[in-house]
């Protein structure tokens, strides 16, 4: 993992996902781009009027954020913390295609967002940009809840539905995450007491794949028994006490819930472990025509 992008917007939330990934860059010696995307309508019956308009708050925002950056980067050295190259860019346009956009650009390993706290696997909590760069995103995606520092990644849960076992390639990213971070990895499968005996057939099938992928890390296979797939999850984190969830969305029915309606009733619980969601299959990111200022701080 070399390169972390980290969108901002200045909130608090955004600012505790920045430290995070300082920390996890530190660790790492990896380099964070500071992203800020912004939008505002510029209404001009002359075009060149308009661009002139985009170009000074380009400009503006371009120095709040090196601002922001130089004061958060002084703070953060006063903790004794070692030096991380970084380099903040603003970007105008609209907030997901950008982020996609610059993921691309600057050939980002990894996203980290902040999200709200609370049950990490609900919509109220994640969010909805952080949600739509989930489904849509090709780099993985971290969403760290507020509050949550960096302690290193000892326990790793990775929720796999065993009977849509992902492609090799699809869990590279976790395999280098695991090794870099010397890390205890937990293979979980929720599966319903209805299960079909053609799914559970699937399921011990796929345990070749899961020896064969994860055979050089330390890891534990486990199976729950859960009606409530997300619900049994959640729960395992709890026990389990884990520094990360890793999930691939594309395996699980309860994410396109997620991106439909909030179940926030049930999983608003005090489970606190940031969310690592992998990609799903490669999807070519259409060039965009996209104005950037960029500055190293």
């Amino acid at each position: 993992m070399k390169k972390i992008l980290v969108p901002t917007d200045f909130s608090p939330i955004a600012h505790h996902a920045f430290l995070y990934a300082l920390d996890m860059a530190q660790q790492e010696n990896a380099q964070v781009i500071l992203l800020h995307v912004f939008h505002r309508p510029v209404l001009s019956p002359f075009p060149q009027d308009e661009q002139a308009v985009i170009r000074w708050l380009e400009n503006k925002e371009q120095r709040k954020l090196e601002g922001y950056a130089k004061d958060t980067w002084q703070q953060y050295t006063k903790q004794q913390k070692q030096p991380v190259d970084m380099i903040a860019i603003c970007r105008y346009g609209l907030t997901v295609p950008e982020i996609l956009q610059a993921c691309h650009d600057y050939e980002a390993d990894l996203v980290v967002m902040g999200m709200r706290g609370g049950g990490v696997l609900s919509q109220a909590f994640l969010g909805s940009t952080t949600l739509q760069l989930i489904q849509e995103n090709q780099v993985p995606v971290l969403a760290v809840p507020a509050g949550k520092h960096f302690t290193g990644l000892k326990s790793v849960v990775f929720a796999l539905n065993l009977t849509r076992f992902p492609a090799r390639k699809l869990l590279s990213p976790l395999q280098e995450l695991l090794l870099a971070y010397k890390s205890k990895l937990h293979v979980l499968h929720v599966y319903k007491s209805n299960i079909c005996e053609e799914e559970r057939e699937l399921a011990f099938e796929a345990l070749s794949k899961v020896e064969s992928y994860f055979q050089d890390l330390s890891y534990k296979l486990f199976f729950k028994e859960k009606e409530d797939v997300a619900e049994g999850i959640q729960q395992y984190i709890l026990e389990e006490q884990a520094d990360l969830l890793v999930l691939v969305p594309a395996q699980h029915s309860f994410m396109d819930r997620l991106l439909s309606k909030s179940i926030t009733s049930k999983l608003a619980s005090q489970a606190f472990a940031p969310l690592l969601a992998l990609p799903g299959s490669p999807v070519p990111v259409a060039h965009q025509q996209t104005k950037v200022l960029a500055g190293v701080v």
